[in-house]
């Protein structure tokens, strides 16, 4: 079997492989091939590599959120307006003082504001893992499969355009590669 079709088969696989949750947010996620970094993706179902965080997906939805927000830094902005037309103005004309209500609207901006300061509301999805350590351990020093050319003693690398060595990331052909039952060549 050629490099080529060795190649095929394992896009096949990958481009294959049934949908994935994400870990952070739960989205059903796919591989696709990014052609520009010549890397395999994962997307939802619209094609995005990231997702919103469930603690503030509510506030992109004006009727999911009190505050009627369209987003989380709209949500900061009301919560600062209500904060300074509540309470704020009136104690610092010494005419009333502080009350619950304004504590607990004071930590929701500041909690806000610190999650946005931090790390915005996205993140990159990340398909969750099925890798098994003990399953792994009990291949070691099993033949290499058929289907997995090495190259410098490493599995190849595969990439959306071919394999890769992970060591001299030279791109293999039929040449280069190591194919199952040939002998090693380990480069130091």
């Amino acid at each position: 079997m050629s490099l080529a079709q060795l190649h095929a088969a394992a896009v096949a696989r990958v481009l294959s492989a049934p949908d994935r949750p994400c870990r952070h947010c739960g989205a059903m996620l796919h591989n696709v091939a990014d052609e520009v970094t010549d890397l395999w993706a994962t997307v939802d179902a619209e094609g995005s590599c990231t997702g919103v965080d469930p603690d503030v997906a509510h506030l992109y939805d004006p009727d999911a959120n009190p505050l009627g927000a369209v987003n989380p830094w709209d949500a900061l902005r009301l919560l600062a307006e209500l904060m300074d037309a509540t309470t704020h103005k009136a104690v610092m004309a010494g005419k009333a003082c502080h009350t619950p209500l304004h504590w607990r609207v004071a930590a929701e901006y500041s909690a806000l504001m610190v999650r946005l300061d931090m790390g915005l509301p996205f993140h990159q999805h990340s398909m969750t893992s099925d890798w098994d350590a003990g399953e792994a351990a009990r291949h070691i020093g099993e033949p290499r499969p058929a289907d997995l050319p090495y190259h410098c003693g490493w599995p190849a690398w595969l990439r959306p355009s071919g394999w890769h060595c992970r060591e001299c990331k030279l791109v293999l052909t039929d040449e280069t590669a190591e194919l199952a039952g040939e002998p090693a060549e380990l480069t130091a």
